[in-house]
């Protein structure tokens, strides 16, 4: 099991949670950019969200030393993205997991 929250910018817009066998899924806003599903998403939902908020594997492979900045020592997704926070230059959405003591002004990349 693992849960996270989806913040656009400052604002929480979702949480997530993936059970063995289901997934919860509570959205905030209506705002499509903001939210990473407008309808309920399965765990496949859920596993190519967080593959889509990281650094692709091809790009791994090229990149020496990306893993290991990382303190990672194989490409997980999930792994990367909680070190990332899954954010990304083309938007302003962002994962915090239940531990992260973050905020925007922390992850951001640009205004």
């Amino acid at each position: 099991m693992y849960s996270f929250s989806v913040y656009y910018k400052d604002r929480k817009t979702a949480d997530i949670i993936v059970n063995e066998d289901n997934v919860i899924y509570k959205r905030y806003s209506e705002d499509i950019m903001s939210v990473p599903f407008m309808f309920e998403p399965t765990k496949e939902h859920i596993v190519e969200f967080i593959k889509s908020r990281c650094i692709s594997k091809e790009r791994v492979e090229n990149t020496p030393g990306y893993l290991e900045n990382l303190g990672l020592s194989s490409y997980e997704p999930l792994e990367i993205v909680k070190k990332t926070h899954g954010i990304m230059w083309e938007d302003y959405m962002w994962i915090k997991f239940p531990d992260d003591n973050i905020t925007w002004e922390d992850v951001k990349v640009r205004d």
